[in-house]
């Protein structure tokens, strides 16, 4: 008899090459390998949750749409991170970003679980740091942008109280939040309607 893990391994590895089948995106070698490695040492379990690119790709299988596989990050300065010896790239909001993740499937061998952020956050934190980036990342703001609006109108029309309930609590942070909110949607007008 195979243990409860190999069924369990066994029937990722079967759901993986349905969405195989159906063209959803995969990783390349190196990030998956990654990431598998991050799940098995318990990364996402213990409260792990990935951003940027690569949770943005992950929701197609989520919200059940095809989207822009270029993708955009959300990133913002280096931090030194002196116990660890390195320095990582901050994101601001995030605490909001990261709040109450849900789990994604990586399309990497058999599979690897992952969290990533509740898509309606992603949408509301991407109008925000859309408005901080300047110069030579005006590029990725309209990245950032792009990635807000596919999201937004998918949510609009499958979960609008998802997007509402995000929506608000951003906005109820204040004119720190409230400011550069308004300033992306100003740029992308068809979205006003489903963010009143």
């Amino acid at each position: 008899m195979r243990t409860q893990s190999e069924a369990r391994a066994s029937d990722r590895a079967r759901l993986v090459r349905i969405l195989r089948a159906e063209r959803f995106m995969g990783l390349d070698a190196t990030t998956g390998s990654l990431l598998a490695a991050m799940a098995a040492a318990g990364v996402f379990r213990l409260g792990g949750t990935i951003v940027g690119t690569h949770a943005f790709r992950l929701y197609e299988a989520e919200l059940g749409r095809r989207h822009d596989r270029r993708g955009a990050t959300g990133i913002e300065g280096l931090r030194p991170l002196a116990a660890l010896g390195v320095t990582a790239q901050a994101l601001r909001h995030l605490n909001y970003l990261i709040a109450d993740p849900i789990p994604a499937a990586v399309l990497y061998r058999s599979g690897v679980l992952v969290q990533i952020p509740r898509p309606e956050r992603f949408a509301i934190h991407k109008l925000i740091v859309a408005e901080r980036r300047s110069g030579r990342d005006r590029i990725k703001a309209l990245k950032d942008l792009a990635q807000a609006a596919l999201l937004i109108e998918a949510l609009a029309q499958d979960r609008p109280d998802d997007l509402r309930d995000a929506h608000q609590d951003a906005l109820s942070r204040g004119p720190k939040w409230r400011d550069p909110i308004a300033a992306s949607v100003e740029k992308l007008p068809e979205l006003a309607a489903f963010l009143p």
